[in-house]
Order: structure tokens, then C-alpha cells, then sequence
């Protein structure tokens, strides 16, 4: 009962985050990075730009691509992610 129990209470405290990332035009970013803040939890998004992961109740959400800024938002269902371009990261890689 007591391991029924606690498999409930751990169960309770996670969230399905999910979404779509797009770039400044609206279109889908194929192959971003989606992290949970502060673990090693992550996913990358798909062919539509879509994703979703499992994350603690209360998550920021980390999202990277080359060529674009970080955005950190808090996890939540139906996000649509804006990224913004960072032309400076475009010169490291050259």
C-alpha cells in the first residue's frame, strides 16, 4: 500500500510539456534543443518543429539552436516558442 502510494505522490509531481518552436518568421525550427533547467532532460524537436518531454511540475524549459538565442520559458502544454535570431553565435562558427 505504502509503495502504491508513493508511486502515486511521484507520478503527481511530473508534467508533460509540449509544443512547437519557431523562428522569428513563424516557420518551424527542425532539431532544436528542448532541456529541463539544471538536468540532462531533454528532446529534440521534430520534423513540424513539435515536441514534448516529461518534466518536474514548476520546469523551465531551456531552448537552444545554432544561429539563435536561448529562451527560457516555463514548462506548460500547447507552447508555441519563439527563437530569436543571434547573428554573434553565426560568427563563431566561422
Amino acid at each position: 500500500m505504502c509503495a502504491l502510494m508513493a508511486c502515486t505522490m511521484m507520478c503527481a509531481q511530473k508534467l508533460e510539456a509540449n509544443g512547437t518552436v519557431v523562428d522569428q518568421t513563424g516557420e518551424t525550427v527542425i532539431g532544436a534543443t528542448v532541456m529541463e533547467k539544471g538536468t540532462t532532460n531533454g528532446v529534440i524537436t521534430d520534423i513540424d518543429g513539435r515536441f514534448k518531454i516529461m518534466v518536474d511540475k514548476g520546469a523551465t524549459l531551456v531552448v537552444s539552436f545554432i544561429g539563435f538565442k536561448n529562451t527560457e520559458v516555463a514548462a506548460g502544454a500547447g507552447l508555441t516558442i519563439t527563437l530569436k535570431e543571434d547573428a554573434s553565435e553565426l560568427k563563431k562558427w566561422w
